[in-house]
């Protein structure tokens, strides 16, 4: 028995050692974390800026001057809204409700109002009122073509 105490002791002075500076290889691991995911998010803006598509994102389908878009999107979509990027220029804010506000330049009426109606009822325009016009005409007739 007395092997088998010497050894537990043993074993339980190494835990403790292990143990004891598992909050410093817990901060190291987060550092690390956090550098990987601020490397990811600096590459993810780097790539979207130099990528052609992204530049000319909300500007394909329509000819118009750029135009400011305000949304509110439902807080039931809020992570899916705040986990990526948009727009390069966007502008998001968390309401007190939970609802996200989210602000951009545009320039393509049409993707931006096909964009909206793929979030459904989850998102509402603030401006400009003629988006929103647009869209409501679009219901409109998407209603009547069903009756």
């Amino acid at each position: 028995m007395g092997n088998g105490l010497a050894v537990d002791m043993r074993f339980a002075r190494k835990q403790r050692r292990t143990l004891d500076g598992l909050p410093v290889i817990q901060s190291i691991v987060r550092r690390q974390i956090g550098n990987f995911q601020d490397a990811v998010t600096n590459q993810r803006k780097r790539l979207f800026q130099s990528c052609p598509v992204s530049n000319t994102l909300f500007r394909f389908a329509g000819d118009n001057e750029p135009f400011t878009v305000k949304l509110v999107f439902d807080k039931t979509v809020a992570d899916s809204v705040l986990e990526r990027e948009w727009h390069p220029n966007q502008k998001t804010k968390v309401q007190k409700s939970g609802n996200v506000e989210l602000e951009f330049t545009a320039k393509g009426d049409v993707e931006v109002k096909r964009w909206i109606m793929a979030w459904g009822r989850y998102c509402t325009v603030k401006s400009p009122k003629w988006i929103k016009q647009m869209i409501d005409d679009e219901v409109d007739a998407m209603v009547a073509g069903r009756q």
